[in-house]
């Protein structure tokens, strides 16, 4: 099925499968987009193994279009959460994960360049989250450390990133960093600036600030149209909350 054009999935034996791996480098946009989603289709559907998508992605050149490597952080990022409860082999996991990723975002960097196409920004965007949620320590720090830049000097953090910066800070916070979001909602007047600040405290992976966020949603602090999203993001990270 080159060029994807074909309404149905290709499943290839075994040495087959790996000869086009090795030849990944050489493919096309549309090449490596069917291969990617046939490899992970099938192996969702029990008729291919999951490993075949892994390899794949761990030979996918970092120059690849910006397309297929979001699809492929966004994979990755859905494989992760599979793997929530199980310990030393979610670790083994995200250690495999960011091993494929962080080249990519070494190669699209925290800012945007001038010239680049819509679809890198959002590659960055998608990257950095998938990482975050991967606990990548250079990301997590990187992100704390333009939030520490962003509350002395607003002007500090480009629009590109900003969100994606604030929710990095709100997933990773600890009770200062908390309260710093929270003081910032409180003061927001400009409704989207509010609801980008209260994102943040939602996404909060400590229980305990989680939980606040959560109750934080049962009062006056937060309008009622941004409430429920607000629930829904503490949800998907504490569903016991």
């Amino acid at each position: 099925n080159c060029g994807g054009f074909g309404y149905f999935r290709s499943a290839y034996a075994p040495p087959l499968f790996q000869a086009l791996v090795a030849q990944a480098a050489s493919m096309s946009a549309a090449g490596h987009f069917n291969l990617f989603s046939d490899s992970w289709g099938l192996g969702e559907g029990g008729y291919g193994p999951v490993s075949s998508f892994l390899d794949l992605s761990r030979h996918l050149p970092v120059d690849a279009d910006p397309l297929v490597w979001n699809r492929t952080a966004q994979t990755l990022e859905s494989i992760d959460r599979l793997y929530d409860g199980l310990g030393q082999r979610q670790t083994a996991f995200r250690a495999f994960a960011r091993g494929v990723l962080d080249p990519v975002m070494a190669r699209v960097g925290w800012d945007a360049r001038p010239g680049e196409s819509a679809t890198a920004a959002v590659l960055r965007e998608t990257l950095l989250e998938a990482l975050s949620d991967l606990d990548d320590p250079a990301v997590a720090a990187q992100a704390q450390a333009r939030f520490a830049a962003f509350q002395a000097d607003p002007t500090s953090l480009d629009a590109g990133v900003r969100k994606t910066v604030l929710n990095i800070a709100g997933a990773h916070a600890d009770a200062a960093t908390f309260a710093a979001l929270r003081a910032m909602a409180a003061k927001a007047v400009d409704p989207q600036e509010k609801r980008q600040y209260l994102a943040a405290l939602a996404a909060a992976r400590d229980p305990a600030l989680a939980q606040q966020a959560m109750l934080l949603t049962l009062g006056p602090e937060v309008p009622t149209s941004i409430a429920i999203p607000m629930m829904r993001v503490v949800a998907a990270n504490h569903p016991e909350l």
